[in-house]
């Protein structure tokens, strides 16, 4: 065993990266708020609504984003929004599973 080399490893869970401050994915939420902001400033300038109405119109998507972000994924486990929504919604699963009726169909019973 003496032949065996030991070299030091990182055990530490590999990160998904960072970007705008925001770990993996998350600053696409923020890019997709600013983004239905300025359609809705674009859709309210060109229907009539005056210009302060249309940007404080424009302006809702980004602190809803911020509000979501905070509240459901920021500092939670990765499967928290699905556990919290089932357990919301009467601890029933989101996925259809099979029921014990149907998984015997297409057997030979004897």
């Amino acid at each position: 065993m003496k032949h065996l080399r030991r070299s030091s490893t990182n055990a530490a869970d590999d990160s998904k990266g960072h970007s705008l401050g925001l770990e993996g994915d998350l600053f696409l939420y923020i890019i997709l708020a600013l983004a239905a902001g300025v359609v809705l400033l674009l859709v309210c300038m060109i229907s009539g609504v005056s210009p302060g109405i249309s940007i404080i119109i424009a302006a809702i998507p980004l602190p809803l984003c911020l509000a979501f972000l905070f509240i459901f994924k920021i500092g939670k486990p990765p499967r928290y929004t699905g556990d919290l929504f089932q357990k919301w919604f009467g601890n029933k699963s989101l996925k259809k599973e099979p029921s014990s009726e149907n998984s015997n169909i297409g057997r030979n019973e004897k």
